[in-house]
């Protein structure tokens, strides 16, 4: 039926090389398919195999690309012309390229000998050999080097070998097998790559492994300075060395995110070196690692705490923290390039890093260093100065001017401080809310206070509310960073951005109701202006109905409407919107939770951060340490008992009753030691005995088989002599 169909279909004067938009003939097609029965018809026909399509492919190009074998062997048995065999696709590619794509070596022996050409190339210059080897086809590349032995080095234009393309594309067996057949090692690309360094960049494990078996050379560079030692740090490779951008291989690794090279890296003994390496600007590893490597900056951080003893119950048990890479110091080098100090608890709180923050090295840090300071610093925990000895305020003129100079004292030193802080941030200064809400009160208190003994005006009062609004405000923020109350004052904030982004749709629905209500209500006082009508709009929202006031004998024409309106919004405002928002506050308590404490430590950390930059060099010197010994067994004196122990002594010091004890505890420690010998004398008399049976009985055996026994008597004789002599002395009494 289907040799009728096509028959009937040419029989009416259809050409058989018909092509469609695409150039495809019906050959083209069968062979796309692999049909071999439309294929054969359309050969006999007198269809054209060497027609090409929109991408110079002819049919053999087609069959073989889509792997059908039989289509194959029968376009070779009608092709006329070596030509059709070897011709070439827009990408210059042959026959023998598709079939090495696909790794058919049945297909290749076919093409083969029909008279392909196996040394033929594309417009890249890689031949068939280059394509499997790049795919990892390792039966074609076996069959192709067995044709073509000679082929095994040739590079295309990139100066990529089989070896290379194997290499970077991580095919380990075509790897191993070339290497075996003679493969060169050594040859490199035009970027002077070798095939370690192309597995190296590319991550390939199993490609290394193999190369590192053929004694591949570890060391090599390319023409920016980088080698491949990003992998191979168990063959001894020098990871310290730097490009030509000054980036090391633990900078590289960071900066691409190979977390399995930077922690083989920080895993080696010579870590220290590698974090030590800086770049251009001073920086180390140590930056680039928090921020795209929190799991090995994690590493570093367990490398330099340092712990006595293995057992953590011994009263000497003590943990030094090394401090360098989290805040290396005023004097550091990246410091004195970049006029700013380095300090890695500020990217860390600044990235939200969970898994950082939770280390044991950061938290000493800031119990060590920053936690002192800020607690100096804040107002909230530091020495309160402006206590009255009798604890309440004396509202006399005096009173009252020495309260406003005390203020405009501390305007203007505050005022210095901002000018100081614009001068150093600029304009981050700027993109802080806190310190625009500082400016705006410390101008409207110094309004209401000047000039000092005269009684404010209409406007002054009003500047005096702002300020003391915005003054309770900047009071909250600094709430925000003590350790109890801080998250709670965290979480409103959160909170109330939450409800903001809910606002856009909420204050909508209010204006929409104070218009409707101005003009049905509008002759009550409430409801007789716009801005009237939507303040108490809200005020009903929060649950402020009154309603025998709404509903007078004034409503006329708008009596229906009134109610339908107010029954309306009673179910849209207060109960569908609050509820609403009650939700969204309530849904993201447990969010709100979790980032409040990092915020609350992001802030402290800011605080003294900016604190310790602004101290001179040399008092920074003096605050810095480096490192820290912490003995957690130990405890931990305050000043008062530091000196009731220095004039009193000791609590455990020498005195009559201690020697008691401790005669007493040395007298229960010789009878432990006595037990244990006593013990021990018992279990040697018992293995003695054993002994001196064991050898009777061999004395018995050898004497019936008349074996010499003098050298046998003889340790049995020593036996039973020291038998008894334990004997003895275990019976003795001591």
């Amino acid at each position: 039926m289907f040799y009728c169909s096509f028959t009937i279909i040419i029989s009416k004067g259809c050409p058989p090389d018909i092509c469609d938009e695409d150039s495809f003939t019906p050959l083209m097609c069968a062979a796309w398919k692999g049909n071999c029965e439309a294929g054969g018809i359309l050969l006999k026909e007198g269809s054209a195999i060497e027609t090409l399509d929109y991408n110079q492919k002819n049919c053999l190009h087609l069959a073989v690309e889509m792997d059908h074998v039989e289509f194959v062997k029968m376009l070779l048995r009608h092709v006329n012309s070596v030509n059709i065999i070897n011709a070439t696709s827009k990408m210059e590619w042959t026959p023998l390229h598709y079939a090495a794509e696909n790794g058919n070596v049945e297909i290749m022996r076919c093409l083969l000998d029909a008279g392909a050409n196996l040394t033929c190339k594309d417009h890249q210059v890689k031949s068939p050999l280059h394509i499997a080897a790049s795919h990892g086809k390792l039966k074609f590349t076996a069959a192709a080097l067995h044709e073509q032995p000679d082929t095994i080095n040739e590079s295309d234009r990139r100066g990529m070998t089989p070896l290379l393309l194997a290499s970077k594309h991580g095919h380990h067996h075509v790897v191993r097998y070339l290497l075996k057949t003679g493969a060169d090692i050594s040859s490199r690309n035009s970027h002077e790559m070798t095939a370690l360094s192309l597995a190296a960049m590319k991550g390939n494990v199993h490609v290394i492994s193999v190369l590192l078996q053929f004694h591949s050379n570890v060391n090599a560079q390319d023409k920016d300075w980088d080698d491949a030692a990003h992998l191979l740090l168990h063959a001894n490779a020098n990871f310290c060395i730097l490009n030509r951008k000054r980036h090391s291989v633990l900078d590289l690794a960071a900066n691409y995110k190979r977390e399995a090279i930077a922690a083989a890296i920080l895993n080696n003994k010579n870590w220290e070196k590698a974090m030590n390496l800086r770049d251009s600007e001073g920086n180390t590893p140590m930056n680039m690692l928090i921020e795209k490597l929190p799991s090995c900056a994690e590493i570093v951080f367990n490398k330099c705490m340092r712990y006595s003893h293995t057992d953590q119950s011994h009263p000497d048990y003590s943990v030094t923290y090394d401090f360098k890479y989290l805040d290396p110091g005023p004097d550091d080098v990246s410091t004195l390039k970049q006029k700013k100090r380095y300090f890695a608890l500020n990217v860390v709180y600044a990235f939200f890093i969970q898994q950082i923050i939770d280390n044991e090295l950061p938290s000493a840090s800031w119990d060590q260093g920053g936690c002192p300071v800020f607690n100096e610093s804040d107002p909230m925990i530091g020495p309160h100065i402006n206590r009255l000895e009798n604890g309440r305020y004396v509202y006399s003129s005096m009173g009252v001017w020495v309260l406003e100079s005390y203020l405009i004292l501390y305007i203007v030193l505050e005022g210095i401080h901002k000018c100081y802080e614009i001068y150093i941030k600029r304009l981050d200064f700027c993109m802080d809310l806190s310190n625009w809400n500082d400016l705006i009160a410390f101008t409207a208190t110094l309004i209401f206070i000047l000039p000092p003994g005269r009684v404010p005006c209409a406007f002054q009062w009003n500047c005096g509310v702002l300020g003391i609004l915005l003054s309770y405000l900047r009071f909250i923020t600094l709430l925000q960073r003590l350790d109890y109350v801080g998250i709670y004052v965290t979480m409103f904030w959160t909170t109330v951005k939450s409800l903001l982004k809910a606002m856009a749709v909420y204050v909508l629905f209010m204006i929409a109701f104070a218009f409707t209500f101005r003009i049905t209500f509008g002759k009550q006082f409430s409801y007789s202006t716009e801005l009237r009508s939507f303040l108490t709009t809200f005020a009903m929202t929060m649950g402020e109905f009154g309603r025998e006031n709404i509903f007078s004998s004034e409503l006329s024409i708008f009596e229906a409407s009134s109610y339908i309106l107010f029954l309306l919004f009673l179910f849209t405002m207060p109960l569908v919107l609050v509820n609403l928002m009650i939700g969204i506050s309530i849904g993201d308590i447990e969010a709100i939770r979790a980032s409040s404490d990092i915020k609350r430590m992001s802030l402290q950390v800011d605080v003294t951060y900016s604190l310790e930059s602004k101290l001179p060099v040399f008092l920074q010197r003096k605050v810095y340490s480096a490192t820290y010994v912490d003995y957690p067994n130990k405890p931990r004196l305050g000043l008062l008992t530091k000196v009731r122990h220095f004039l009193i002594g000791e609590p455990s010091s020498g005195f009559l009753s201690d020697e008691v004890t401790d005669d007493n505890s040395l007298n229960e420690s010789i009878g432990d030691i006595k037990n244990c010998v006593d013990t021990q004398k018992d279990f040697q008399s018992v293995v003695l005995i054993v002994l001196q049976q064991h050898g009777d009985l061999l004395r018995e055996l050898a004497r019936k088989n008349d074996i010499y026994t003098e050298n046998l008597d003889n340790v049995s004789f020593l036996v039973k002599g020291h038998t008894d002599m334990v004997t003895d002395r275990t019976a003795t009494p001591c």
